[in-house]
């Protein structure tokens, strides 16, 4: 749909139609609430969105189109904030909270192919907690982010490339070692599973991730 309109105008069958310019804000708007619809995993239809009525639905695909636009001006100061983010090496066991901490917020700040942020792939739990109220649209969409197919596959691909430099040369890069049924997955989640197995494992039991 988004690239059948341009300037007012669709194209489709060798013809052209006149597109009202109010009927484009609200075309474009009802792109981003599919959009939306996706990140949180769930169908793309208004019965199981719970919107009853036209207004309701008018609003509900504005919002989405507001998201969209904050997410383009938040954009201007991502780098930034990133160089301030960033954890740095792992270099050892005794900053690995810190380094976890760092982490999760370069992965908060960036975006992966849906515009979900980066930070549901490590999330802890694989499927949201039943009945949990979020304090935001990206919480939200942090909790319930699928965690398989081609946007996931590219999301967890960008996610190790982020861990791997931060871990290249230290102790941390033995226990992400690929073996020979993941080493071409590059799969940023499986490498910090391994990493919070280690550290936060049987003998590191008092260390865990607030």
């Amino acid at each position: 749909i988004k690239n059948m309109v341009k300037d007012g105008v669709t194209y489709g069958n060798n013809r052209k139609l006149k597109f009202p310019t109010g009927h484009q804000f609200h075309l474009k708007a009802l792109i981003e609430w599919t959009k939306d619809r996706k990140k949180l995993n769930e169908p793309i239809s208004l019965a199981s969105s719970g919107i009853a009525t036209q207004d309701e639905f008018i609003s509900a695909i504005e919002l989405s189109l507001s998201r969209k636009e904050i997410r383009e001006v938040g954009e201007k100061t991502l780098e930034a904030q990133l160089k301030i983010a960033s954890p740095g090496k792992l270099k050892d066991e005794k900053i690995w909270e810190d380094w976890v901490t760092g982490l999760q917020t370069t992965l908060t700040l960036m975006r992966g192919v849906t515009g979900v942020p980066l930070v549901y792939v490590i999330r802890r739990d694989e499927t949201p907690p039943e009945g949990e109220v979020y304090a935001s649209f990206d919480e939200e969409c942090i909790a319930k982010a699928p965690l398989s197919g081609p946007a996931f596959d590219a999301d967890a691909r960008s996610v190790y490339l982020i861990i791997q430099p931060l871990v290249l040369g230290e102790n941390a890069a033995q226990w992400i070692h690929p073996s020979d049924k993941t080493k071409n997955k590059k799969n940023g989640r499986v490498d910090f599973l391994k990493l919070q197995a280690h550290y936060q494992g049987e003998g590191n039991s008092s260390r865990h991730i607030h």
